[in-house]
C-alpha cells in the first residue's frame, strides 16, 4: 500500500518574525520597567536620606534643650535667666530690642544641667560645662562645640575649636537651620531645610517651651 508523504510541523518565516519582534517588545517593556524601578528606588534612598540627616539634627537640638533647661539667678538680679541662649556669631547673647519681638540667630548656647543636678550655687554658674550648637553655612553642616566652663567659652568662642573644645558634626548635606526665639511666649522654635537629590527644598519644624524666666 502506498503512504501519504505528510510534511513535518514547523513554523514559517512570517510566524518567526511576528514571534521576535513580540519578544523584542517585551524585553524593552520589562527593561524600561527595571529601569524605571531603579531611578525610583534611588530617588526614594535618597529622600530617606536627606529627611533622616534633618530627623537626626532637630531631634538632637530638642532633645538637648529640653534636658538642659533650667532658670539660675545671677549676682545683683532679682530675675532668673535661662540656661538656653540664642547668640550671635560673637558669641554674645541675643536680646530683644523691645523685649516682646522675636530673636533669630544661626547659633544657640546651652549650659550644661549638670550645674544644678551637682547642687552648684548661682554664683558658681561660671564653671559648669556649655554646648555651641551652629550651622555652616558654607558646607551645610550642623555641629556643637563643648566647652568645660565659661571662661573656655568665652576665650575661645569667635576661633575654630582646638584640642581642649572638640568639634563634632550632627547632621550634614543641610540648606539651613535657623532658631528662633519668642519672648512672649517663651518659645524656642528649630526651623531645618534640606533639598533631597532631584526633589524639592523640605522644612522641619520643633518647638521647645522654655521655663520662663
Amino acid at each position: 500500500m502506498r503512504r501519504r508523504y505528510s510534511p513535518r510541523g514547523g513554523f514559517t518565516l512570517l510566524e518567526m518574525v511576528v514571534a521576535i519582534g513580540v519578544v523584542a517588545i517585551l524585553g524593552t517593556a520589562l527593561l524600561s520597567f527595571i529601569a524605571a524601578s531603579g531611578n525610583l528606588f534611588g530617588n526614594i534612598s535618597s529622600e530617606y536620606y536627606a529627611e533622616n540627616e534633618a530627623r537626626i539634627a532637630l531631634s538632637y537640638i530638642t532633645v538637648k534643650v529640653r534636658q538642659n533647661d533650667f532658670t539660675y539667678f545671677v549676682s545683683g538680679s532679682t530675675k532668673p535667666v535661662n540656661s538656653v541662649k540664642l547668640i550671635g556669631e560673637d558669641g554674645q547673647v541675643l536680646q530683644s530690642t523691645d523685649g516682646h519681638s522675636e530673636i533669630e540667630s544661626k547659633y544657640i548656647k546651652i549650659i550644661s544641667s549638670y550645674f544644678i543636678e551637682n547642687g552648684m550655687r548661682d554664683e558658681d554658674i561660671a564653671g559648669a560645662p556649655i554646648w555651641k550648637i551652629g550651622f555652616d553655612e558654607t558646607e551645610g553642616r550642623l555641629y556643637e562645640v563643648y566647652y568645660s566652663n565659661q571662661a573656655d567659652f568665652e576665650g575661645d568662642y569667635n576661633s575654630d575649636p582646638g584640642d581642649d573644645n572638640p568639634e563634632g558634626d550632627i547632621a550634614v548635606n543641610l540648606d539651613d537651620v535657623d532658631f528662633t526665639y519668642d519672648p512672649n511666649e517663651k518659645l524656642l522654635s528649630v526651623f531645618i531645610k534640606y533639598t533631597p537629590e532631584g526633589g524639592s527644598q523640605k522644612t522641619l519644624e520643633g518647638k521647645v517651651y522654655l521655663r520662663s524666666e
